[in-house]
């Protein structure tokens, strides 16, 4: 089994109340809890663990965070955990971060190892609505111009192709 980290951006949620302390929740897209391989440290914001063979395949995990007064924000993310040839853990899709996801048009993206990558908005039909050749490691998408619905983000690096699903929610 190989290990896998994945840290959330430190900024990836804030609040403007001065004093407020942020507590952290972590579930499956589908409120199950995180499988037993996979843990969540909230003082580091770091994700990480070891999975093995059969955990291989695609798991969307939602983050949220709450303050002292009770309010809550969410985002969630794809990890993907892929074999490579040997029958190995090799990768694990944590080298981009998306948010906030449901989105109301502005669309952040991290890159966690700085490489280029470019970056692809389609609709359901696979048409492509927005193509960014990214040259830095943040990355903001403005899709102010789009209606709502569901959409797909295509990041092309290093010869790797990550897929996610967005919502635009104005």
């Amino acid at each position: 089994d190989e290990g896998f980290y994945f840290n959330i951006p430190k900024d990836a949620f804030a609040d403007d109340d001065a004093g407020t302390v942020l507590t952290y929740k972590v579930a499956l897209n589908n409120n199950e809890e995180l499988p037993s391989w996979m843990r969540f440290d909230p003082s580091a914001m770091k994700f990480y663990g070891a999975p093995s063979q059969e955990h291989i395949g695609t798991y969307t995990v939602r983050v949220t965070a709450e303050d002292n007064a009770g309010a809550k924000v969410s985002s969630s993310f794809l990890l993907t955990v892929l074999e490579n040839a040997a029958g190995n853990i090799s990768e694990i899709s944590r080298n981009f971060v998306i948010y906030p996801n449901p989105t109301t048009g502005k669309l952040f993206i991290k890159s966690e190892n700085q490489t280029p990558f470019t970056c692809k908005i389609m609709n359901i039909a696979g048409q492509e609505l927005i193509h960014k050749n990214v040259q830095s490691d943040n990355e903001t998408v403005n899709l102010s111009g789009l209606s709502n619905g569901v959409y797909f983000i295509k990041i092309i690096s290093e010869s790797k192709v990550y897929g996610y699903k967005i919502v635009l929610q104005k």
